[in-house]
């Protein structure tokens, strides 16, 4: 069984298909009939039921075999009982039931209780419906009163079945992130969501070129198994187990988009319970969030991180010697740079480097310097002066844009920059006006400079 957390879950069993007629009161936009120990064909439903007795009563059995039973013994004293509780989700109007009483006792009662609601009777007039309303819990007990005397022999009742008949107007809620941007062959979103009634269904991922456009993709992955156990016959029958999930979530659902051309998309996350209730999931207050797809060009470097004082990058040859602009193999204007290769180093020699991240010292700025080049008639060249570079600064989740450098003389640029103590991730990102991107991210940590420890 899953764990319910908030959800509140239906405790139902199995009945004869002829017991059960849809109320025609009943009728609401998600109405389900929820099956506990055995659904509608009387295929077998684990539902996870809680028993409790005493003085001599027992409960035997479970829903993955025949049913419970509930026994007060061979000789049954005042005060015996024994009961089994489960929870109904969603809004109940209505309980039915299928069971069986064997042997007798004068003053053996028979209890149903849901909320504020109770139902007594005695063993030859065993219960088959009970209209109730709202959501709560729902316990049947045989009990043994003050005026119980012993019959011949045990006194038992064996549950066949209950089939609640609820509604379900409460959808999921939560959230939604994505994990990855820009991507280039597939994309994962995740719903972080809670489900407090009948269980969830799927979470479903929507891209479009534009915030509410016109869909390019949808893809959904189920969560659990809650289906109809009656599909085509119009009623909705869901079983009560481990099948459907209730509480909360992280589902991931991954997208390809390997076929996608390079830019900007839209993805939106929602989500479904089993009665068809659906919510838009929403990631940082927004129902549609951009997300970027970016295929780099296969066997080239696409970046290049140098540590070190005095480092340096080795210039590509020009071809033919011709300027930028003159028309020749070397032409080229910026925002046409074809192929781009961005190379970052940072110049001057750091604290230290640990677990793929470089450690600089708190207060003190350091230079960082790179190249730009492109490919212009299939030779590689170095990008046009004033061209920009694009600087992202990430701190945990947030990503904020900086003010990037400027290409100068042969493609290079250089820049110094100065952090409060923490940690961060520096990306330095071009991208040309076809959407082809090179980008270099380079992990750092800002530290204070360490005291000395006494008598050191």
């Amino acid at each position: 069984m899953p764990s319910f957390g908030l959800k509140q879950r239906v405790g139902v069993a199995l009945l004869t298909a002829t017991m059960f007629a849809l109320l025609s009161s009943a009728a609401s936009a998600n109405p389900a009939r929820v099956w506990a120990c055995h659904g509608p064909n009387g295929e077998s439903i684990g539902t996870k039921l809680s028993p409790r007795s005493d003085h001599g009563g027992s409960v035997s059995g479970d829903c993955r075999g025949d049913g419970p039973s509930l026994k007060l013994g061979d000789t049954p004293v005042a005060g015996s009982f024994a009961s089994v509780s489960v929870e109904i989700p969603g809004t109940a109007s209505r309980i039915e039931f299928t069971q069986t009483a064997h042997g007798s006792a004068t003053g053996a009662r028979y209890v149903v209780s849901f909320g504020s609601y109770s139902l007594e009777r005695s063993l030859d007039n065993l219960p088959a419906e009970f209209d109730v309303s709202g959501s709560g819990t729902l316990t049947i007990t045989l009990i043994c009163g003050s005026g119980c005397t012993p019959g011949a022999g045990p006194v038992s009742v064996d549950i066949a079945s209950v089939r609640a008949f609820v509604d379900d107007t409460r959808a999921p809620y939560g959230i939604s992130r994505n994990a990855n941007s820009p991507v280039n062959t597939s994309a994962t979103m995740f719903a972080t969501a809670l489900e407090e009634d009948v269980g969830f269904s799927r979470a479903e991922v929507v891209l479009a070129s534009t915030p509410d456009g016109t869909p390019l993709l949808t893809r959904s992955e189920p969560i659990g198994k809650c289906k109809d156990l009656t599909p085509g016959e119009g009623a909705l029958d869901l079983p009560l187990d481990d099948r459907c999930v209730t509480g909360s979530v992280d589902q991931a659902v991954t997208v390809d988009t390997s076929s996608f051309d390079e830019g900007v998309y839209y993805w939106s996350m929602r989500v479904y319970d089993a009665v068809g209730n659906p919510t838009v999931l929403r990631s940082a207050g927004q129902a549609w969030e951009p997300f970027e797809v970016w295929h780099p060009v296969l066997g080239s470097s696409t970046q290049e991180l140098r540590i070190g004082s005095g480092s340096a990058i080795a210039p590509d040859p020009q071809p033919n010697g011709k300027p930028p602009g003159t028309g020749g193999a070397g032409s080229i204007r910026a925002g046409t740079c074809r192929s781009p290769r961005l190379s970052v180093t940072l110049a001057q020699k750091p604290l230290r480097v640990t677990r793929n991240a470089v450690v600089l010292r708190y207060g003190k700025r350091y230079r960082f310097t790179g190249r730009l080049t492109c490919v212009v008639n299939g030779r590689r060249i170095s990008a046009p002066k004033r061209t920009k570079v694009q600087l992202l600064n990430k701190v945990r989740k947030r990503t904020v844009t900086k003010t990037g450098p400027k290409i100068a003389d042969k493609g290079r640029f250089k820049i110094s920059l100065k952090y409060p103590v923490g940690s961060r991730t520096l990306t330095f990102r071009f991208r040309n006006a076809g959407g082809q991107r090179s980008q270099v991210s380079i992990k750092i940590k800002v530290e204070k400079k360490r005291k000395k420890k006494a008598g050191r």
